[in-house]
């Protein structure tokens, strides 16, 4: 059935919009020259907290007909129609929909481009958040030559909770590259210990690899003790740094 003259079209039971042969419940079709091809959902409101949504369910015949127990939203909380883009899935096992609300939102991405996992206020451009009961645990596997998995980190929900990057493969490899000519800041690890009540009192290990430039074979271990230095590099100087491995000599001084 032809339904529009121009554009829509149905088919068993398919509906096209710009394809007279629609091969799923709803095709979008537009020819090479004609553009995007894309779904549009508008909501038409500015008022903060106005979303835009589409939604997803599978409820079994009778159970909860037409609700959505997850959805992609587009909220507006800024002028000009901007706002964040949430992925959220139902938390409760009840009868209501999916919300916008923090308990439902798994990701978000927000206007200014951070990303947060766990978190509906990333602090960075990726932030990943692990529930307060369990701590936050990010594995990176590959098994495609080995089936095994490394288990022996305690989980994130023992010892008061911990953050932790796992690397499991047959070869694991942590690279951090610098990539700018200079003569002592490249590339830095740091470990640091702070009074849960005075973050600005801190205590700060830097392991350091000097850039490309007279440095670039010496690896550096420097202390920062309670100063605002938030550029790790600032560790690595006369003062702070309590030891030096020379690579090309061999040598290691303190």
């Amino acid at each position: 059935v032809h339904t529009n003259a121009s554009d829509i079209y149905r088919s068993s039971g398919n509906v096209g919009i710009g394809t007279t042969s629609p091969n799923n419940s709803l095709h979008i079709y537009k020819a090479a020259a004609e553009g995007t091809s894309g779904l549009f959902i508008e909501k038409a409101s500015g008022d903060p907290g106005t979303t835009a949504a589409l939604f997803f369910g599978v409820n079994t015949p009778g159970e909860n007909p037409g609700v959505a127990k997850a959805a992609i939203f587009y909220e507006r909380n800024l002028v000009n129609g901007r706002g964040d883009i949430k992925f959220c899935n139902d938390e409760v096992n009840d009868a209501n929909a999916v919300t916008t609300e923090a308990a439902d939102t798994r990701m978000i991405i927000k206007n200014d481009g951070k990303v947060g996992i766990g978190t509906v206020s990333p602090s960075s451009t990726l932030h990943v958040k692990g529930p307060s009961v369990a701590g936050g645990r990010v594995n990176i596997e590959r098994f495609d030559d080995t089936t095994s998995i490394f288990t022996g980190l305690l989980g994130p929900n023992t010892d008061g909770g911990r953050g932790q990057l796992v690397l499991s493969s047959a070869y694991s490899d942590l690279v951090i590259a610098s990539s700018r000519v200079n003569q002592s800041h490249g590339s830095t690890i740091s470990f640091v210990t702070y009074d849960p009540s005075n973050v600005s009192d801190y205590r700060k290990f830097v392991i350091n690899q000097g850039n490309w430039g007279a440095r670039k074979e010496f690896l550096d271990f420097g202390l920062s003790s309670g100063t605002l230095d938030a550029n790790p590099h600032l560790a690595i100087n006369g003062t702070d740094t309590v030891l030096t491995l020379d690579g090309t000599n061999k040598r290691v001084g303190g």
